[in-house]
């Protein structure tokens, strides 16, 4: 699940905290969530010892039935004998404000794999040298990280008490991706550009303020869209044939209701879309978040791009 949290000031730094995997194995864990309260550096990190014991296969679920906890640290510490302990990395966000929150919790394989892990505080040297972002939303779940990096100056307003920021997004894994993107204030709802992969070790991403015109731009695109009204059902289907039809399901019966009553507007099928893949931080997300490329080559042709008919 992504925690998504919205602390005050700009990012000052990340902190990357090593967790010993013993002290996770000798804490008490909770009998019904698996979670352990370890010590992270300065802080006390709530840890799902599942996420340690779940290579055990079935035979952990067994032992756990049973609550043979000391059963379950054996074997633990057999497969460890065999195959080496995992590095296991807290990570902690500071900001400026004298805030910091919890980001996420990484399990690595190896000391070599956590040797080889991008260093976040070079990326966020070289982006606040380069971004003039005033507000920050974070997105995190135990691999992922998003950024969005937002101006209050270029606010939007789409309805009484509904705003839009524009400004840069970040998805951090491996590698970093960045894309023009907006947020919506009232939720945790994005909207970008395509996501690029950033190549390089040169983060200056918005030096002569490209993304932030574009991003301001897409906001303009998405408050133009509040009062533009669905035709058909059929327009739907041909603007969004490329999305998942498990997707697509959970919309088709309201969006087809608030057709018939002339109700239904793009910026809300586009609202609908961008919320239903705020549980997830996977390349599905930022495919869905990109919606608007494809409504806005609709309202450039008004064709089915198939059949080349009218719609």
């Amino acid at each position: 699940m992504v925690r998504w949290q919205k602390p005050e000031g700009r990012v000052k730094r990340i902190h990357s905290v090593s967790v010993d995997p013993e002290a996770i194995l000798e804490a008490s864990w909770d009998e019904k969530t698996g979670v352990a309260k370890v010590p992270a550096g300065d802080f006390l990190l709530d840890f799902n010892a599942r996420r340690l014991v779940g290579i055990l296969g079935d035979f952990w679920k067994v032992m756990h039935r049973e609550k043979d906890y000391d059963a379950i640290r054996s074997a633990i510490r057999k497969y460890w004998a065999y195959q080496g302990k995992p590095v296991i990395q807290a990570e902690y966000l500071e900001t400026t404000a004298d805030q910091t929150v919890f980001l996420r919790c990484k399990v690595l394989k190896t000391k070599a794999e956590a040797e080889k892990a991008l260093n976040l505080n070079k990326v966020l040297e070289d982006v606040n040298d380069s971004f003039g972002y005033d507000r920050v939303v974070v997105g995190s779940d135990d691999m992922h990280l998003e950024l969005q990096l937002l101006v209050q100056e270029h606010r939007r307003e789409v309805a009484k008490g509904d705003f839009l920021d524009a400004g840069l997004f970040m998805s951090v894994d491996n590698g970093v991706k960045i894309a023009a993107g907006v947020h919506r204030l009232v939720c945790t709802n994005g909207l970008t550009e395509p996501m690029l992969l950033w190549k390089g070790s040169d983060y200056r991403f918005d030096v002569n303020g490209e993304y932030l015109r574009r991003a301001t731009e897409l906001a303009g695109w998405l408050v133009s869209q509040h009062d533009k009204v669905v035709n058909n059902i059929r327009e739907i289907s041909v603007v969004l044939k490329d999305y998942s039809k498990p997707l697509m399901n959970r919309f088709w019966k309201s969006w087809s209701e608030r057709i018939d009553l002339g109700e239904l507007t793009w910026y809300e099928v586009i609202n609908d879309m961008t919320q239903s893949v705020n549980s997830t931080l996977s390349s599905t997300r930022y495919d869905v978040l990109n919606v608007s490329g494809k409504v806005k080559r609709h309202e450039e042709e008004h064709k089915c791009p198939v059949c080349s008919a009218q719609v």
